[in-house]
């Protein structure tokens, strides 16, 4: 399996895919991811991931990469955060990261939804 089957199956997912390096700078995107933040994918790519969250999430979340790497602590399955769109607004949205095994240097694959519908859904 290619980097284009890679890629077919990136576009096929509903939900934003975001694949980083250990430096959280991000390799892959998705279409959905483009859509979902208001960025063209493409612009998206050698971007560090902190380009999508509220500032004070930034340095955290490479912090969590460091911790993760010397530690092996949990990325993060299925938690909420708040993530941010190029207009700077703010949402919630549902994160899974996983380490993509045997990766050297070690990548990351992050799915992403928006749960704005669903907090509106609740009240």
């Amino acid at each position: 399996m290619g980097t284009d089957f890679a890629q077919d199956l990136m576009e096929a997912a509903t939900d934003a895919v975001i694949i980083i390096d250990h430096l959280g700078v991000m390799q892959l995107v998705n279409s959905a991811a483009g859509r979902l933040f208001g960025y063209p994918s493409t612009d998206l790519v050698g971007q560090n991931m902190g380009k999508l969250m509220p500032a004070a999430e930034r340095a955290r979340h490479d912090g969590s990469i460091a911790q993760y790497l010397q530690t092996g602590a949990s990325l993060g399955r299925g938690r909420e955060v708040e993530v941010q769109r190029s207009d700077g607004s703010l949402f919630p949205a549902s994160l899974s990261v996983g380490r993509i095994g045997a990766t050297a240097p070690p990548r990351f694959v992050g799915f992403i939804r928006d749960l704005t519908d669903y907090h509106r859904a609740l009240s």
